[in-house]
């Protein structure tokens, strides 16, 4: 399965397996987006090498960001990872 130009949206993907999967997905050509509640991370993850990802802070203990997240990017979503 080609991930080129595929959409993907890691929760929780500014560090550890997850940013790492983030950073295989970038290097197959996908469009990655990663979620964490902690900003400082995702301003890590967005420095560390192949870190050219969207990033979003959205804490999903909370319904309504999660909501409204999926409000606006749900049509644009290949894969999920959690």
């Amino acid at each position: 399965m080609s991930l080129y130009n595929a959409k993907i949206f890691i929760v929780g993907g500014s560090s550890g397996i997850r940013l790492g999967t983030a950073h295989l997905a970038l290097a197959k050509g996908a469009q990655v987006i990663i979620a964490s509640s902690s900003a400082q991370r995702l301003e890590q993850a967005k420095a560390a090498p192949g870190g050219n990802v969207k990033t979003v802070v959205l804490n999903m203990l909370h319904p309504s960001e999660v909501k409204q997240f999926f409000e606006v990017y749900t049509e644009t979503i290949d894969h999920l990872v959690t």
